[in-house]
């Protein structure tokens, strides 16, 4: 698969949603949404005490956290005795432990995680379908049809599909996802079904020394010769945008991440169309559904998280029909590494 950088840089008590409609979106070509209805012209609008390294003798816990993160040196394997005769080619020295307490290793303060240069870079999964697959350029709305994706993510870690979604909102098609085998292909490779590619999506400090990170692309086409697009062939396909600018649509986008929690954290969305966030396997926000560009927010300190632990969040969205596609992603977590396996 190909990779390149785009530089734009479990159950919770309480789950927030907020979605409201952004004036002059562009995922469409008028303020209604996007698609038309055929036949009314709507539009779509993450212990045990560790042993000594010298001694052997169980240590406390608290005191090899402290040590760890407070910069003490810790023995050297190389340079500490196995045993007081030093006959060192008989016994290997021992093992050294560090207990974090299921923490983070942290150092001068800082989680290891997040020093390298990849601490706000969300990884994801592109995957390239065709106009003719059951699900794409087929139905409209103009708002979110909440719903349509189960409150609790998939065994897989992908959304599973609701059977018992509520009817979608006036000006919506009456079907916004024709199966739960149609869905199945939206976020698993399926052979000549869907292309995936790999990128990945980098957040920059905007304005710089905010402590906000923003990725944000009004014409969002990161495969527009990647995909079916990368080679001849019947799925190889473009349709015009809102400027009638050639695009490859039909995609999925897939993340899957951790972070760690500290209070005050937030994450916001911005687009078209569907997008569903969970957090801790939680869903967190619920923009399903065919429609122009909406938000959608969840403030962290609604989700009864724990301050300095690790939570995965996941994040699915899918531009399903011409002729905009906008992806902002804004947020105050200012590290992000893959989730735990």
């Amino acid at each position: 698969m190909n990779r390149f950088l785009l530089r734009m840089r479990r159950v919770r008590p309480v789950v927030v949603l907020s979605a409201i409609a952004i004036a002059g979106g562009s995922g469409c070509t008028s303020d209604l949404g996007e698609g038309t209805d055929p036949t009314k012209g709507a539009a779509e609008s993450t212990g045990a005490p560790a042993p000594d390294p010298t001694t052997g003798a169980a240590t406390d816990a608290s005191a090899t956290t402290t040590s760890t993160t407070s910069g003490t040196p810790m023995p050297d394997p190389e340079t500490t005795s196995a045993d007081s005769t030093g006959n060192d080619d008989d016994v290997p020295p021992p093992p050294i432990v560090y207990d974090v307490g299921g923490m983070p290793e942290m150092t001068g303060g800082i989680d290891e995680r997040c020093t390298g240069g990849d601490a706000t870079v969300l990884q994801a999964t592109l995957r390239d379908f065709a106009s003719s697959h059951p699900d794409f350029e087929v139905f409209w709305g103009n708002q979110a049809s909440t719903g349509l994706v189960l409150d609790l993510l998939g065994a897989d870690l992908t959304p599973d599909y609701n059977p018992a979604a509520p009817f979608p909102p006036a000006g919506s098609s009456p079907t916004q996802i024709t199966s739960a085998a149609s869905f199945a292909d939206w976020y698993h490779d399926v052979a000549g079904t869907n292309v995936a590619v790999a990128i990945d999506i980098e957040l920059e400090e905007m304005p710089p020394g905010s402590g906000n990170f923003v990725f944000d692309d009004a014409t969002f086409f990161p495969i527009d010769d990647d995909g079916w697009n990368a080679a001849p062939g019947p799925n190889n396909e473009t349709f015009p945008d809102t400027l009638g600018d050639q695009h490859n649509f039909h995609f999925t986008t897939e993340i899957h991440t951790s972070f760690a929690y500290a209070p005050g954290q937030h994450f916001t969305f911005i687009g078209d169309d569907d997008l569903w966030v969970f957090i801790d396997g939680i869903l967190a926000i619920d923009l399903g559904g065919l429609h122009g560009e909406l938000e959608g927010t969840v403030d962290l300190d609604t989700l009864g998280l724990v301050d300095g632990e690790t939570y995965a969040m996941d994040i699915f969205h899918a531009e399903r029909r011409h002729d905009g596609s906008h992806f902002r992603v804004e947020t105050s977590i200012d590290c992000f590494f893959p989730p735990a396996k």
